[in-house]
């Protein structure tokens, strides 16, 4: 994980939430608590990627239900 710097990383292994893409190598995955929810936002295959309006939406509706 050397594009990391130590406070990401640290970041990482404290969060309950993260919102990834198709690019996201399993190695970040490896740095997340096993009881971190994983949601996957991008587009893969035939399945298009969730639009930015409604990916703002859900990232609020995330933050507010953790009460941040």
């Amino acid at each position: 994980m050397a594009y990391l710097t130590q406070r990401a990383i640290a970041v990482l292994g404290r969060a309950n939430v993260v919102i990834y893409d198709a690019l996201v190598s399993q190695e970040l995955f490896d740095l997340l608590p096993p009881d971190c929810e994983r949601i996957f936002v991008g587009k893969r295959g035939d399945n298009p990627a969730l639009p930015r309006p409604k990916l703002i939406s859900y990232w609020w509706t995330i933050t507010a239900r953790a009460n941040r």
